[in-house]
């Protein structure tokens, strides 16, 4: 998480956010070779193995605390998640995007080192 909190400390720029909060988030993850072959398809997959999405959603959640974009992760009233292993030629990451409870998008954000698989 403090890498992860580290990278979004660094990139966000805007104050902290107060009110409720909407996120949607997409964990992306370093593909295993029993996929990687040239018979599996080269687009994303759905990943069904841990660490589950609840877990990554709060590694998410309290990095965007410890980096100081919101005040507490009660904030988060909707999330949006989905949990995939990278495309071929894809590195893993982590994308996410807040929202003020009007839809209004406040900084998308993308985090390049998403912690351990």
């Amino acid at each position: 998480m403090d890498d992860a909190a580290f990278l979004i400390k660094n990139t966000y720029k805007g104050e902290i956010l107060a009110g409720p909060i909407k996120i949607k988030s997409v964990f992306i993850h370093k593909r295993p070779r029993k996929l990687s072959r040239k018979k599996d398809p080269t687009e994303r997959i759905h990943k069904t193995t841990k660490p589950d999405i609840d877990n990554l959603e709060k590694i998410l959640f309290d990095a965007l605390v410890y980096a100081e974009v919101m005040k507490d992760d009660s904030q988060i009233v909707h999330t949006i998640s989905a949990d995939y292993y990278c495309a071929k030629n894809e590195p893993p990451h982590v994308e996410f995007t807040l929202y003020h409870h009007e839809n209004i998008p406040i900084q998308k954000q993308q985090n390049q080192n998403p912690g351990p698989d």
